[in-house]
């Protein structure tokens, strides 16, 4: 019943899917097909995934993958072309505000990481388990 987002070493295209069965050697997920109005079954060997998407839902810190950067660079636009009057139009770059902002964006960036994890599958990296409840 996870959602898990792969991608298979035939076709690089992300595909994010809900897993209905695992066995020892595959995964199996399903689609509903409109047509036929019924659901299909497509079994995926896990040696023939290449690279596999987690999402983690960590509180402050999924949120944090989206709103630092965005605040960086919002930092960065309103201290580089409002001044402090308000009253004429200037242009004034600060570095000290690049630096500031660009530590709120990689710490975003760093956010990111950890909500989103992406594990490359084969040769060294083998995919041993998958989450059992």
């Amino acid at each position: 019943g996870d959602e898990l987002t792969f991608s298979t070493k035939n076709k690089r295209k992300r595909s994010k899917e809900t897993i209905v069965a695992v066995s020892d050697s595959s995964f199996t997920y399903s689609t509903y097909n409109d047509i036929l109005g019924e659901y299909e079954h497509t079994e995926v060997m896990i040696s023939d995934v290449h690279k596999i998407r987690l999402s983690r839902n960590i509180p402050f810190v999924t949120q944090g993958a989206v709103m630092l950067p965005l605040a960086g660079g919002v930092l960065l636009l309103t201290d580089t072309f409002i001044t402090k009057g308000g009253v004429d139009f200037l242009v004034q770059f600060d570095p000290k505000t690049a630096f500031i902002a660009g530590g709120i964006a990689s710490l975003g960036i760093l956010c990111a990481k950890a909500s989103f994890p992406k594990y490359r599958v084969g040769g060294k990296h083998q995919l041993k388990v998958l989450k059992v409840y």
